[in-house]
């Protein structure tokens, strides 16, 4: 029940005045700042020709004379490409992955790094708007074959020296017993965001290793919440067909911020296993992130891997409480702006303008959209009808209605709605239509 305190307690007003006086507070404050405090490099990458291969830009730090490969970034064609590093100085190389396998063969046509400005950024620098060029005669420095996902420098209890994509897990196998996924860590994330991506690991977690004939199921949290959440609606997947995945990301932050996180993470996983069929279902405010990154990922990548979306008690209307937080916190909890009702984040993913709402922005052709919600409340408990935790209203929206190919209610409150086996047969339903 950690998502119904979170929501119902901590960002009411009450709570607001109690935190203030603690600790907790001047952590979010000091972890906000820490975010800040990364740099940002943002910019643009092609080929001079056209090409039908994945582009790799490849991210050097310099010390001491010294290139090191730091990050990398895959884009499946011509696009934009971001690192969220700390700072330093950094040198950019891209390259076409003809071989398609994040490895750099000396015969591929490629930018060197060496060809490359150097940035020489401070806490919270930013560069943007950087444009790189892969010319088709164009080749790296080096001797041999380069395998650019095996030469991160692995600094993650370094806090001086670490990327966000460096720190990132990309399929890594593990239970829904593993210590990472314990509710204390969902907290984490929401209180501490920084120490989280440090401490837990921020990414794409696979509960077996990838098999190409079974479709990847990606569950996606909400606010405070963890992978273990969703161990009974994984229990009751049909394994024969389907693999369930985990995307874990530190609920505090900006949620557009996330999106990018995750859209980068599906991008570099379709590169290395080349699955057809991503399906997702999402609890909360992750079914927030779950569209964005649908919806960036599709605008980016014009892939059309992601064929199903199914939210589960989602507050696409916003939370009223989170607004009370941003209007009464002396510090505001990132992801809590982009909850309150109205945000420029919650119209942008039903909008293409978010200040005025004339144009919509609707989710792709190809991804059907199955809408689930909760809605139990107890007969005296005063406020609007809900699952105790979101309105009905708000789990409703109407523009979420519109493009819902099936809605259904059940009663349950916010959480047991993902230990509830009407809930678990119902996902089952839409998951095995989807195959058909």
């Amino acid at each position: 029940r950690v998502m119904s305190r979170m929501f119902s307690t901590l960002v009411v007003s009450a709570s607001i005045a109690a935190l203030a006086t603690g600790c907790v507070l001047l952590q979010v404050r000091k972890q906000q700042q820490k975010s800040e405090n990364m740099v940002r490099i943002w910019g643009n990458v092609r080929t001079e020709e056209p090409h039908a291969h994945p582009l790799v830009v490849v991210l050097v730090r310099i010390e001491a004379d010294t290139g090191t490969i730091f990050d990398h970034f895959v884009v499946e064609r011509a696009g934009r490409f971001y690192f969220v590093v700390t700072p330093g100085t950094y040198a950019l190389g891209a390259f076409e992955d003809v071989s398609g396998d994040l490895v750099y063969e000396p015969d591929e046509p490629a930018l060197s790094p060496r060809d490359s400005e150097l940035y020489e950024l401070g806490p919270g620098d930013s560069v943007e708007d950087i444009e790189l060029v892969i010319h088709p005669e164009g080749r790296a420095h080096v001797d041999g074959p380069v395998d650019i996902s095996a030469l991160h420098a692995r600094t993650i209890h370094d806090q001086t020296r670490a990327s966000l994509g460096q720190l990132s897990i990309k399929g890594q196998v593990v239970g829904l017993d593993d210590p990472r996924f314990d509710a204390k860590n969902g907290k984490l994330g929401l209180w501490k965001p920084f120490d989280f991506v440090f401490d837990v690991g921020s990414g794409i977690y696979f509960l077996g290793e990838y098999d190409d004939e079974k479709t990847p199921v990606l569950f996606v949290h909400g606010i405070a919440g963890y992978p273990r959440e969703f161990e009974a609606l994984v229990e009751g997947l049909d394994r024969s067909r389907f693999q369930p995945w985990f995307y874990y990301y530190p609920s505090g932050s900006h949620l557009d911020r996330i999106a990018d996180h995750l859209t980068q993470l599906v991008v570099e996983l379709r590169h290395l296993h080349g699955f057809d069929e991503l399906f997702v279902v999402a609890h909360s405010m992750g079914g927030l992130v779950a569209r964005a990154f649908i919806l960036t990922h599709y605008e980016i990548t014009h892939n059309d891997a992601v064929k199903l979306f199914v939210s589960i008690s989602t507050p696409w209307g916003g939370k009223a409480s989170a607004q009370k937080g941003v209007e009464r916190s002396p510090v505001v909890v990132y992801s809590w702006k982009d909850v309150a009702p109205g945000s420029t984040f919650l119209n942008g993913i039903f909008y293409e303008d978010p200040e005025t709402a004339r144009v919509r922005r609707r989710l792709p052709e190809h991804a059907t959209f199955h809408l689930i919600f909760g809605y139990r409340r107890g007969g005296k408990l005063p406020g609007a009808s809900g699952d105790r935790v979101i309105a009905a209203a708000s789990a409703l929206r109407l523009e979420a209605q519109d493009e819902a190919e099936s809605i259904r209610g059940f009663d349950y409150d916010h959480t047991e709605i993902l230990r509830s086996p009407e809930a678990s047969a119902r996902l089952n339903e839409i998951l095995a239509s989807a195959l058909r």
